[in-house]
């Protein structure tokens, strides 16, 4: 038997995730697995958002703002100075490869461009000092995120041979190839034209697999067994349900059960039969298209075992209908609201509030509310590496009612009057972008993300009234509210 690699994603967001919450590290993850190969990811971080990723395989060293940075600098965004924290080189000493994936901060907060090459060069010296036989791949910019100066890009050519001379060996990595294009989302500052897309992530994975998997394999053969655990293997799927009926306009989420309970990957892949009667993504959600029938194939990655469920698609489920709309903003003007609108940056056409630990309000004056039957619809764009702590939450309040959406949406709170009339936990944080509405009608309140009830409750009063207000209170605001409708 030969060894398990142990491979250690290191970096900023880019490695960490942004909206998607694993980045490149699933799509990789999925890969390397599904060719056989033997391997751990490692690292200091998990990524405990995404339910795709066993737990053998979510840890990371990626971080927010992480710069390439140096020994003496200040605060926690040093790359280079956390190294020597005992949590992270004590996971580098086992490392085998390392994928680094570091300096696009810089160029955007524009840190010594003209040294960003030898602040590279001593970072790596310090990743070998904690693992010496370590292969660094080291992955060039994307373009536009600092490739324009090609001055990074070209020390990272250069490295190879200055550090093969040394013993070490380093290997750059052309994460975006000339004519393929990375898709992107919109990004959090003005000088970031966007994180990857899960499409570009999926790019991303395609790239560090091709650079990496020939090395993995020759470890796996001809290295020495350093005792890791063999995995528990997979025996059997079963579903929530074997069929289910769907209107469009709504959504649902099937659940799959791996067994055994202490199987090493439970990891689910999802199919449809026909994507044009009904999609589903990654987490098991399903989308209607079209009236019609289709098979929802449920597939373990380890072991290929398989549960479907029949979809049924009907009707059409309209909540505006009979309603009336009588507000809407996509949040770029700030004509319809007041308070603070200094702390709200205009960019790619939304509004997004930047603050630290503090609450931060918007109302519209202008619109006071005042039905027994109201829809309130809105976007909500969640970045992952916020807090997960319940108290951080954007919300929409009306009157007595708020709804809040926490911890980075895995969370849904409904309040009236200030207590807690209904709930729901355990959302998976799998998109960029989710479309919350709260429907109140005849003293019930129901809560969709997406299309999909997530919880119902009886309201005390019988109508909604009072004013519009937007709330974020976070940590770090890593969240935006967008398009926001209300129908009454």
């Amino acid at each position: 038997m030969g060894k398990t690699v142990k491979i250690f994603c290191m970096g900023d967001s880019l490695t960490e995730g942004d909206g998607n919450p694993s980045a490149y590290r699933y799509p990789l993850f999925e890969r390397l697995f599904k060719a056989g190969a033997d391997f751990r990811f490692i690292g200091p971080s998990s990524s405990r958002d995404d339910i795709r990723l066993p737990a053998l395989y979510n840890h990371h060293g990626g971080n927010c703002g992480y710069v390439i940075g140096t020994d003496s600098d200040e605060g926690g965004g040093s790359l280079r100075k956390n190294l020597r924290n005992p949590a992270y080189s004590k996971c580098l000493e086992g490392a085998d490869i390392v994928l680094l994936w570091i300096g696009t901060n810089d160029y955007g907060q524009k840190l010594d461009i003209e040294h960003i090459g030898d602040r590279y060069s001593d970072l790596l010296r310090v990743i070998w000092g904690f693992a010496p036989n370590a292969t660094v791949y080291g992955a060039k910019m994307l373009r536009g995120m600092g490739r324009e100066e090609g001055t990074l890009d070209k020390w990272i050519d250069a490295d190879p041979q200055i550090f093969e001379a040394e013993g070490h060996r380093f290997v750059p990595v052309e994460l975006c190839p000339p004519g393929k294009p990375i898709s992107r989302m919109l990004g959090d500052f003005p000088e970031d034209d966007g994180h990857p897309s899960e499409e570009g992530n999926c790019k991303i994975a395609d790239a560090w697999f091709d650079a990496i998997i020939d090395e993995v394999r020759e470890i796996n053969q001809n290295g020495t067994d350093d005792g890791t655990e063999p995995l528990i293997r997979a025996e059997g799927i079963a579903l929530d349900s074997d069929s289910r009926t769907l209107e469009l306009g709504r959504s649902l989420t099937l659940r799959a059960r791996v067994y055994p309970e202490n199987a090493s990957v439970k990891t689910v892949l999802w199919k449809s039969s026909d994507v044009c009667v009904a999609a589903v993504d990654g987490y098991g959600r399903v989308f209607p298209k079209s009236q019609g029938e289709a098979v929802i194939t449920a597939e373990t990655l380890d072991g290929a075992l398989t549960a479907e469920c029949k979809i049924i698609v009907s009707g059409f489920s309209d909540m505006t209908l009979g309603m009336t709309k009588i507000f809407v903003s996509d949040l770029t003007s700030e004509a319809s609201w007041s308070g603070a609108v200094d702390k709200i940056s205009k960019k790619f056409n939304k509004f997004h509030v930047r603050y630290q630990g503090q609450s931060f309000e918007l109302t519209a004056e202008n619109l006071k509310i005042n039905s027994e039957r109201l829809l309130l619809k809105f976007t909500h764009r969640t970045a992952n590496h916020g807090s997960r702590d319940r108290a951080n939450y954007s919300s929409v309040r009306l009157g007595a009612l708020e709804l809040r959406v926490c911890a980075l949406a895995s969370v849904l709170e409904l309040y009236e009057n200030g207590k807690l009339k209904g709930e729901y936990t355990g959302a998976p944080i799998a998109a960029m972008n989710d479309e919350f509405s709260l429907l109140c009608e005849h003293r019930k309140a129901s809560v969709f993300r997406n299309g999909e009830l997530m919880l119902e409750t009886e309201l005390e009063n019988k109508n909604v009234s009072g004013l519009l207000t937007l709330c974020w209170h976070e940590f770090y605001a890593k969240s935006d509210l967008r398009d926001i409708k209300i129908y009454v």
